[in-house]
């Protein structure tokens, strides 16, 4: 680590605010988490559905609290007018352009509640064009035990760094809570 690195690590650590991690090293752990998935999933038909609970995992900060495929949440898609409850999407239009939310769990002292987030703006294409094809009415989960027991493999596997991205640094495999990080500070 370099003297600026530790020098803004220590700040981030004494500062609330402080100093943004470096979005480097979390995309390219994210990079990283991605070929990975490539080649594990590689043969799999529809890889979709367990890329995008890995995401939903990711963005709700979820990751490091899973410790078996039961932990492993079932997303299911629900109507525009539906309460926001654990675990779910929905499709709603904003301006005439299509939005997929998901719920995002927020916590007080006195209890804890859910709310629709937006998926990030990068995303949102490739989660629409799934979400769209989910049933509504038969709310079923998205993955299977099985399905689930092999999302827990790929989660539960060491990923080793590819030579291509060894020159930049990469963080721990669950992330650095970088969407959360950026709305609190």
């Amino acid at each position: 680590m370099g003297a600026n690195a530790a020098i803004a690590k220590n700040n981030r650590r004494n500062n609330s605010g402080g100093v943004m991690p470096d979005p480097l090293h979390v995309m390219n752990t994210l990079s990283i988490a991605l070929k990975h998935f490539d080649s594990m999933f590689k043969t799999t038909l529809d890889k979709e559905k367990y890329l995008i609970t890995f995401i939903y995992l990711w963005l709700t900060q979820q990751l490091e609290n899973i410790k078996s495929a039961d932990d492993i949440p079932s997303l299911s898609r629900v109507t525009g007018d539906e309460q926001c409850d654990a675990h779910r999407l929905r499709i709603i239009k904003m301006d005439g352009n299509p939005w997929v939310e998901y719920a995002q769990r927020y916590t007080t002292p006195h209890d804890e509640h859910w709310q629709w987030q937006p998926i990030p703006k990068v995303l949102r294409h490739f989660f629409y064009h799934y979400t769209q094809s989910l049933s509504t009415t038969a709310i079923k989960p998205l993955l299977s035990h099985q399905e689930k027991q092999k999302l827990w493999h790929f989660l539960n596997k060491p990923w080793k760094t590819p030579k291509q991205y060894l020159q930049y640094g990469r963080l721990r495999k669950i992330f650095f809570p970088l969407f959360h990080h950026c709305v609190s500070a």
